[in-house]
């Protein structure tokens, strides 16, 4: 017997998947458009730069000098100075850590991360009053910023491109975005930093690429840590982005995001 057509668009308004176009009933899912071409290679680009930024940087940790002024140690003496003095040397793995991770004086930086990120909270047309589902996805963002202060601490502006996707739609999202570094640890490059961003979000499904748009506005925290006052890392455990827009309607859209990445400070 066959289905209504209504209940064979259910499982994708059930999921809360509002960037998804409706499928008609009785059609079969068509071949990959070239848009969902270029969103691959374009993704592929930005991760295989990424890991040649990212192997680059660590062979220059490696390579960095502690003392590029200090003199080889010689031949038999004691690891940290002090040669046959049972008094001298010691705690020099200490300081080499205290120099590895000096406080950045670089106020710029670049940095590109990846992870999951899901759907929380939908209200609109396509979805009658409220709903909570989970519809996952994979995300890949890119943060440009510099800070005020001249060095890597306090507030710094900038912007973001993140760009998410799965096998039914992919969305591009610029945006303005302001951090505040917060240095959590004397005379450590460890940073805490909340942020804020607000920008635009360009949503295109696959099979027949209409594009929606909407306004989006996000708040978040990272931890950050620097290597060498040159190359970074951090984990980004919190961003939740709010989407308002013409999708199906008067829509609105709670995101929830985890990404981990690093970059280079300048």
């Amino acid at each position: 017997m066959p289905l209504h057509p209504a209940a064979l668009d259910y499982p994708r308004e059930r999921a809360g998947m509002v960037f998804a176009l409706p499928q008609q009933a009785g059609s079969a899912p068509g071949p990959p458009s070239q848009m969902h071409m270029k969103c691959f290679l374009l993704l592929c680009s930005v991760l295989l730069a990424g890991l040649l930024l990212s192997g680059n940087a660590f062979g220059q940790i490696i390579d960095y000098p502690s003392d590029p002024e200090a003199e080889p140690e010689k031949p038999g003496a004691r690891p940290g100075g002090g040669g046959d003095d049972d008094d001298a040397g010691g705690g020099s793995g200490s300081t080499k850590a205290g120099e590895l991770l000096t406080p950045s004086t670089k106020p710029g930086f670049f940095t590109g991360g990846v992870g999951p990120t899901f759907f929380d909270l939908t209200r609109g047309k396509a979805k009658k009053g409220l709903g909570v589902g989970l519809s996952g996805r994979f995300m890949v963002a890119l943060d440009f910023g510099y800070h005020f202060s001249g060095d890597f601490t306090g507030p710094a502006i900038g912007a973001t491109i993140e760009q998410s996707f799965d096998k039914d739609f992919y969305v591009f999202n610029p945006a303005f975005k302001f951090w505040w570094d917060i240095q959590v640890v004397d005379d450590l490059a460890i940073y805490v930093a909340p942020f804020a961003k607000a920008g635009y979000a360009l949503g295109c499904g696959y099979e027949s690429c209409s594009a929606v748009h909407g306004f989006n506005l996000g708040i978040g925290a990272e931890g950050r840590v620097i290597f060498n006052d040159f190359a970074m890392a951090y984990i980004r455990p919190i961003q939740g982005d709010m989407f308002l827009g013409d999708f199906f309607g008067s829509t609105f859209l709670v995101n929830y995001s985890i990404l981990i990445g690093g970059g280079l400070t300048f």
